[in-house]
């Protein structure tokens, strides 16, 4: 079973790790694979699973990782727009809508993002 995310009709942009370990790389979200774990095939018919490559690359799954972590589809920003499956945990979520918050949620984001740019202006400030 495979879930289509439509959110709105806005899609979810997504940063996805880099198995060189290197810059994430930005992409959206196109699906989450609902009946595929990281321990199971690739989504493509490939009989490797997806932990095993991503073991192969630095980041070993235990035992229970390889049947709870997810298999999602992620279309890259990249020439051609590739969709690549990734594990769940591998992906993390660029933006939230904040418009469905309620007004305290919002409050408290608005800190929070106040918050982080007073530090990264002290972590510049230290630099120089």
């Amino acid at each position: 079973m495979i879930s289509f995310l439509r959110g709105n009709e806005r899609d979810l942009q997504v940063l996805a790790a880099s198995s060189n370990g290197k810059d994430a790389v930005r992409g959206t979200l196109k699906s989450v694979m609902l009946d595929k774990f990281v321990g199971d095939p690739f989504s493509d018919g490939s009989d490797a699973s997806l932990a095993s490559y991503w073991t192969l690359k630095g980041y070993p799954y235990t035992e229970n990782q390889l049947k709870r972590v997810k298999q999602v589809r992620v279309e890259l920003r990249m020439e051609e727009n590739p969709i690549y499956t990734y594990p769940a945990d591998k992906v993390w979520r660029c933006n939230a809508f904040i418009e469905n918050m309620q007004k305290e949620e919002k409050a408290e984001f608005s800190q929070t993002q106040k918050r982080l740019k007073a530090h990264k202006h002290l972590q510049k400030k230290r630099k120089k």
